[in-house]
């Protein structure tokens, strides 16, 4: 055990140097996205030469619409998740027990709008995340509860390079960066 913690820090350290050296060109491409998106579409030197001859930079920004368009889609037509028997073993009554499991669990966590926020950051930036977590039931010391929860900074989630999959499903590690302060760290 003692050699498996020495030896975390490191790999840890070294899958954060891989994730974001390889996600780095991607992450300023999605700031300059959501910078033009907020109405900043002049290149720098160009603005510079019209503010010193005394001439206007006229942004039209028509891009929030479109945005809100597609984001106003999504939410009128909302993916579900649907739990299916696959085989001859597979039982009806239980995918259903299951897919209201899946229900209950969205409702508590409020996941129509965490899936709201982490798909308008997707539309606007190129990527957007949401987590799925597990805590343990004030009531029942080893029960636990499963919900959902909104990742509100896209850009304080680094994962695995090497995954293939479009939703991550095969990464093998993932960082979630978080400000903390130092008192409640201790």
């Amino acid at each position: 055990m003692a050699t498996e913690d020495k030896d975390f820090i490191p790999t840890a350290l070294e899958r954060w140097k891989v994730c974001s050296s390889a996600e780095s060109e991607n992450r300023e491409l999605a700031m300059e996205d959501l910078r033009f998106i907020h109405g900043d579409q002049w290149p720098e030197k160009i603005k510079r030469e019209r503010e010193a001859d005394g001439r206007p930079c006229l942004t039209i920004n028509r891009l929030p619409g479109f945005i809100d368009q597609v984001v106003g889609d999504q939410r009128q037509n909302r993916p579900r998740i649907k739990v299916r028997p696959v085989d001859s073993q597979s039982d009806v009554q239980m995918a259903e027990i299951i897919e209201g499991l899946i229900r209950n669990i969205e409702y508590q966590s409020r996941a129509e709008t965490v899936y709201d926020i982490a798909f308008e950051q997707a539309v606007s930036g190129g990527f957007g995340f949401f987590r799925i977590l597990k805590k343990y039931n004030d009531d029942d010391v080893f029960e636990q509860d499963i919900y959902i929860k909104a990742i509100r900074n896209p850009f304080s989630v680094y994962i695995d390079p090497r995954s293939e999959e479009p939703d991550y499903s095969d990464a093998m590690f993932a960082f979630i960066c978080e400000d903390m302060a130092k008192v409640e760290f201790e």
